[in-house]
């Protein structure tokens, strides 16, 4: 007796080519197939907190991993949005670099400068408290 299977599932191999499209459109991300058929999940290993999205075809998992990342940028924008708000009149100017690790996650480095006073941290917290050293001796 054969296993049942979905007749609008796309074979394997179709498959794990709109997967593997996807691991390459999308670096950082890792897509796969769910357990219960048609569901497709991707994830985002070593991110804090974890990221993973699912949908039920190849075009949905890109949009809901579009939807994550922009979600996660505005997160992390805000950041910078509420350093500026706070120091904007000290003459402090904000980005953020992000550094890449081969093994462990990436990581966002936050930078305040000034004239040629440049402070980096790893996050709005520690560059805040940074600024208020400064700003006050």
């Amino acid at each position: 007796m054969s296993s049942s299977s979905h007749q609008d599932d796309p074979p394997d191999y179709e498959q794990r080519a709109a997967l593997s499209d996807i691991d390459r459109d999308y670096p950082g991300w890792h897509a796969f197939p769910g357990a219960v058929p048609p569901l497709l999940y991707a994830r985002r290993p070593l991110t804090s907190p974890p990221m993973v999205v699912r949908a039920g075809d190849p075009a949905s998992l890109r949009t809901a991993i579009e939807n994550a990342e922009r979600e996660r940028g505005e997160a992390l924008s805000s950041d910078l949005v509420g350093l500026h708000r706070e120091f904007s009149q000290s003459g402090w100017t904000f980005g953020s670099i992000w550094a890449s690790a081969v093994a462990g996650p990436d990581r966002r480095r936050l930078y305040a400068s000034r004239g040629t006073v440049l402070i980096t941290a790893w996050s709005a917290t520690e560059l805040r408290m940074r600024l208020h050293e400064m700003t006050s001796s």
